[in-house]
């Protein structure tokens, strides 16, 4: 049949029609390449943190390559650039560089093979901070997506695994078999097979064995470490949605968090619940006082505030934990029961777990190392065979840095005044679960971890590139109104 149109409009309309066909078919391939982006990015980043956080590759030349190829598949992806570290965030990576390149110096000094053989392995490890928070500003909402999504999809997978563990052990269902990892040649591990590992199996009473829960991680409080970012993240997609998946889903991680019987894990988790839900009351309280005239201030006063309310709350369960172990132990009304509770929940007052300050007992000889060697001892004594050896995150830096550690505490206070505090102070429940996040994993070091995990460090760099955002947003709002 002829067309009814005139030649040109005829003409026209099959332009236009192969017009909107071309860029339909752009509009679908675009979406497929930015799919690709979040799969890659988010496989390269995850490889690459949970190689350092998990033990499943026995191959020391492979867990190399997969750390490798997993730090350079998030260089590909997130393009970084030095010119991209502006402002406040180019004094971020100013200070952050200076506390890792600094234990360098004792460690020359102390012994350059082991010292400084160990500083590359922290420099590897640190340089993900560095390279994310470079991104390109296209790529810095995947950066922010793949690490929030990325630790709850692998928190729930993480839970299921732990529960899974806890049950098979209480009721026998497999047998622990000890292997040896060439990772880790000094270290025998029970394996249970996908189940992970079972080192800290207990006895508490006769006839019954409960384990807490580690999954594939090393112990179990590094389990609890990495499920605090995931109870915050799914209660604040919860809040935000009101969905029964992701409430069914915070509940399974919520009770593998229980099980792994981690003070270090539940007083972190505790620390970052008081400033996901406080830290912008204290502030408006604070704020009704003229002479607390900036902001920055009254941050610092409610950093403080909150810091010493939870210092109370955990040392009064510290207390109360001393008591329960020696009632539990002594009681015969309880019998069987008691002892479990005893055992499983109550802390020895003269064991190691059994203070608020798990390594109280060494502070003066770390006091006296300081006082001796002012400028550290380098990274030399963190193979695990050395006199020194500790847990606490900021003991291990005084030890390794000395007076370097001025470059630590003045990143993470600027850090928190720069970054952390406009995101706990924001409207959005997301925003502040990721501020939040960061300072429970950050106290949950100070008993077990050194502020350098990968696993910490990508928090680190979601709080930057969230409050960098924030930031941006509200100006550009400001600007539009004005």
């Amino acid at each position: 049949m002829p067309s009814m149109l005139p030649d040109s409009e005829e003409h026209h309309a099959e332009y236009s029609c192969g017009t909107n066909h071309h860029n339909y078919f752009a509009l679908i391939s675009m979406g497929h390449a930015r799919l690709f982006q979040r799969i890659f990015l988010f496989m390269a980043l995850w490889v690459f943190v949970l190689e350092y956080s998990l033990l499943v590759v026995s191959s020391p030349f492979l867990d190399v390559s997969l750390k490798l190829c997993g730090f350079l598949g998030v260089i590909l992806m997130v393009r970084p650039r030095l010119i991209n570290l502006q402002g406040a965030t180019k004094i971020s990576a100013i200070l952050f560089s200076l506390w890792l390149v600094y234990p360098l110096v004792p460690g020359l000094l102390e012994g350059p093979k082991l010292g400084t053989l160990q500083w590359l392995k922290f420099l590897v490890m640190g340089s993900i901070f560095l390279v994310l928070m470079a991104a390109e500003s296209s790529r810095q909402p995947l950066v922010l997506r793949a690490i929030t999504r990325g630790y709850m999809v692998l928190g729930v997978i993480f839970a299921v695994q732990a529960i899974g563990d806890f049950i098979a052990m209480l009721f026998e269902i497999v047998t622990p078999s000890t292997v040896q990892i060439a990772r880790r040649p000094m270290v025998l591990m029970a394996n249970i097979g996908v189940f992970g590992w079972a080192n800290a199996l207990q006895f508490p009473v006769e006839g019954i064995q409960l384990l807490r829960p580690q999954g594939w991680f090393f112990e179990p409080s590094l389990l609890a470490a990495f499920l605090i970012p995931a109870v915050c993240f799914l209660w604040a997609e919860y809040q935000s949605g009101r969905s029964k998946a992701i409430y069914l889903a915070l509940i399974v991680v919520a009770i593998a968090m229980f099980l792994t019987l981690s003070l270090a894990g539940w007083f972190g988790l505790l620390y970052a619940f008081m400033f996901l839900l406080w830290f912008r009351r204290v502030s408006a309280y604070l704020l009704r006082f003229t002479i607390l005239t900036k902001q920055w201030c009254v941050s610092l006063i409610a950093l403080v505030v909150l810091s010493l309310l939870f210092l109370m709350l955990a040392k009064g369960y510290m207390l109360s934990s001393n008591l329960l172990r020696q009632y539990a132990l002594n009681s015969t009304t309880l019998g069987g029961f008691g002892e479990v509770i005893g055992r499983s929940f109550g802390r020895d007052e003269f064991g190691p777990s059994g203070n608020l300050v798990r390594e109280h007992y060494a502070i003066k000889e770390y006091l006296m190392l300081f006082l001796h060697k002012p400028l550290g001892i380098g990274l030399g004594h963190t193979l695990g065979t050395h006199e020194l050896q500790t847990s606490n995150a900021f003991f291990f830096w005084v030890m390794s840095s000395g007076l370097g550690v001025i470059f630590m505490l003045s990143f993470f206070l600027y850090g928190f005044l720069r970054y952390c505090s406009p995101l706990l102070q924001s409207n959005s429940v997301k925003e502040r679960a990721i501020g939040a996040a960061m300072l429970g994993v950050a106290m949950h070091n100070l008993s077990y971890g050194n502020w350098v995990a990968p696993s910490f460090l990508i928090l680190l760099s979601a709080v930057g590139i969230a409050s960098t955002t924030l930031t941006r947003n509200v100006n550009f709002s400001s600007n539009e109104g004005s």
